[in-house]
């Protein structure tokens, strides 16, 4: 891995770690050692990559939520999108992805509803074909 991807993948996991352990910028920052004056603004900018991270923070992360430094140089797993998956009325199965997890039943509901209203509008031949 180039020292570019490296120093991204640090970052991302570093923000992955504050947002799990439901901390803001600034708290994360004094965490780490910065001012209250600084800790929030310098944590943003190594999120957005104007700074770098250095080793003593990765190491001081490491020691107070008891992390190796592998932690900090995996690559994230790749996150797959949930499926719902239902039938219509007429029967007709349909599969919706959800990059934001699991669907609630209310919007399954609803949207096995539409499907319902897309199906019938295809049988009536008042769908709008746009061959």
């Amino acid at each position: 891995m180039d020292k570019d991807r490296s120093v991204d993948v640090v970052r991302y996991n570093m923000r992955r770690l504050r947002m799990e352990k439901h901390m803001t910028q600034h708290e994360f920052g004094e965490l780490l050692g910065f001012s209250p004056d600084t800790a929030g603004r310098y944590i943003s900018m190594i999120e957005s990559g104007v700074r770098n991270p250095t080793f003593e923070m990765i190491d001081k992360l490491c020691e107070k939520f008891d992390l190796t430094r592998d932690y900090f140089f995996a690559l994230p797993e790749p996150t797959l999108p949930a499926k719902a998956q239902f039938a219509a009325s007429d029967g007709t199965v349909v599969q919706i992805l959800s990059p934001r997890g699991k669907l609630s039943e209310e919007t399954i509901r609803s949207l096995r509803d539409f499907a319902d209203y897309l199906l019938s509008k295809e049988k009536d031949g008042t769908a709008d074909n746009n061959d």
